[in-house]
């Protein structure tokens, strides 16, 4: 299965270098976590799914959206395992975060 991951930065850009970096990585060990998780207990259909990594305006937790995604298994299985991790987007977080995109 094949994970495309989307990023979105609520807010501006951290002027602490440290932060910004722990974020990252936290980025970056959430999508590890999703995508062994999605291929150990997943035995689905699903060729590819979307979804949208959030990068907080405060703290250091990374955040992810599954509001696109239609297969009611993975939607399952990634609520039981990261129930502390998923986020709403609003359209109008969307719409007032669009240059945010992929930073």
């Amino acid at each position: 299965m094949e994970i495309k991951y989307d990023l979105i930065r609520i807010g501006s850009k951290r002027k602490n270098v440290f932060y910004e970096r722990e974020l990252n990585n936290s980025i970056k060990s959430l999508k590890d976590e999703i995508t062994e998780i999605l291929k150990e207990e997943y035995l689905g259909d699903v060729k590819k799914i979307e979804l949208t990594i959030i990068k907080p305006a405060r703290g250091l937790k990374a955040k992810f959206n599954i509001d696109n995604i239609k297969d009611k298994d993975i939607r399952k299985i990634l609520k039981s395992k990261f129930s502390t991790s998923l986020r709403r987007l609003t359209d109008k977080e969307i719409q007032n975060n669009l240059w945010n995109i992929n930073i």
